[in-house]
């Protein structure tokens, strides 16, 4: 990957392509080499192209082209007094700390996805969630689950 450390790119091939491969050496690595943000930052632009990627190849369409870069610095937005957890990089502590937390820009990206192709937090709290047209709550769960499982997802 052009301009992209070897660990980072390491960590993005195997988040896309084998997910299951994920584990604490390869982010510890990463964010080892070129920093928790930067680390994050992958994180986070692989795992929105994949479930961008996976929605599309699901449906049988062709994938979206890559976006043109936008030139500039980063935002510099950073969330400050997270500590490594389980998650391998800075998270908040808490029974479901998000991977991206430290990020908050690339996070609400990420969480943009959850309401078109999940459910959004609201619906969440709703037992009785009903996608019309399409699936109830429990059957959006069976999905989830069994794609996660059979991804073997870290993340």
């Amino acid at each position: 990957m052009v301009g992209m450390g070897q660990t980072l790119g390491e960590l993005a091939d195997s988040l896309y392509h084998r997910p299951k491969d994920v584990d604490e050496t390869l982010v510890r690595a990463a964010a080892d080499a070129e920093g928790d943000p930067t680390a994050v930052e992958v994180i986070a632009i692989v795992s929105i192209l994949s479930a961008i990627d996976g929605t599309h190849r699901g449906l049988g369409a062709d994938l979206e082209p890559l976006p043109e870069p936008i030139v500039g610095p980063p935002t510099g937005v950073i969330t400050e007094g997270l500590k490594r957890r389980r998650l391998h990089v800075p998270a908040p502590p808490g029974p479901i700390p998000f991977t991206l937390d430290l990020l908050p820009d690339e996070g609400a990206a990420f969480q943009a996805l959850f309401g078109p192709q999940y459910m959004t937090g609201w619906e969440m709290a709703l037992d009785t969630f009903f996608r019309e047209p399409g699936l109830n709550r429990a059957q959006i769960e069976v999905v989830s689950s069994r794609t996660s499982f059979h991804n073997e997802c870290f993340y």
